[in-house]
């Protein structure tokens, strides 16, 4: 069985990142400044275009992660965020996916995994839950 930070890291995060790079790209960044303010290479940006990196979820469709995308995208432009502040963005936006269950299909997809018998993403990626630990 993956383990539910393998399936972040391998699909999750790399999607999150497409789509912050797509919305960039909207808001008028060229590749090169996309890559740069993530602190990537060009060539991924490109492959992120091209769907050979980043394409195994359609971040779009999960409307309400796909809105804090763009208004991360639209801060990004207006504040100039530093790195560090971009990726604490994106990690709290592969919690926030993970916490709601939308990597479910791709888990049962890889692994057999019945969404309906788990509960290990919300439990372990919830902000409560953390709260409540500490």
């Amino acid at each position: 069985m993956k383990s539910v930070y393998e399936i972040v890291y391998r699909y999750v995060f790399p999607a999150i990142k497409k789509r912050l790079a797509e919305e960039l790209q909207i808001l008028g960044y060229t590749e090169k400044e996309v890559a740069k303010l993530l602190k990537v290479s060009q060539p991924l940006i490109s492959r992120y275009n091209k769907g050979e990196r980043g394409s195994a979820i359609g971040i779009a469709q999960f409307k309400d992660l796909d809105a804090q995308i763009k208004q991360l995208a639209r801060e990004i432009a207006q504040n100039n965020l530093s790195t560090i502040q971009i990726y604490s963005e994106l990690h709290k936006l592969a919690a926030y996916f993970m916490a709601k269950k939308f990597g479910c299909a791709l888990h049962k997809k890889l692994d057999g995994i019945d969404p309906t018998e788990c509960s290990v993403c919300p439990t372990i990626f919830s902000f409560e839950t953390r709260l409540a630990r500490v």
